[in-house]
């Protein structure tokens, strides 16, 4: 296990993660940094977080990969029941509009 840190920014401001999380290779890391800016992206405030990167960084504070905030073009168009990443039952989707969600978000 490895102790990565996940410090956001844009040009105008720096968030520090000062605690970290204990990851065991970078597939776990890069999907936590997913969910830091899913939950960040979700979030009620007014931020505009397109700018907004995730630094991932290790114990000696080198950086081991850089995640942008940025939506992905196929995400865009989810809306509705899909926008917050959850089905709700009176969805009357497609399959084949639930198979493309799924790949989307993936």
């Amino acid at each position: 296990m490895t102790q990565v840190y996940f410090h956001c920014s844009n040009s105008r401001e720096v968030r520090i993660d000062r605690s970290g999380e204990a990851v065991s290779d970078l597939a776990e890391a890069r999907d936590r940094a997913a969910g830091i800016v899913r939950s960040l992206i979700m979030g009620r405030d007014a931020e505009d977080w397109r700018d907004w990167v995730v630094h991932v960084s290790d114990d000696f504070d080198d950086e081991i990969f850089v995640l942008p905030f940025a939506v992905r073009p196929r995400q865009t168009a989810l809306r509705g029941c899909h926008a917050a990443g959850a089905i709700r039952p009176s969805c009357r989707c497609s399959a084949a509009s639930m198979r493309s969600w799924r790949a989307a978000t993936a």
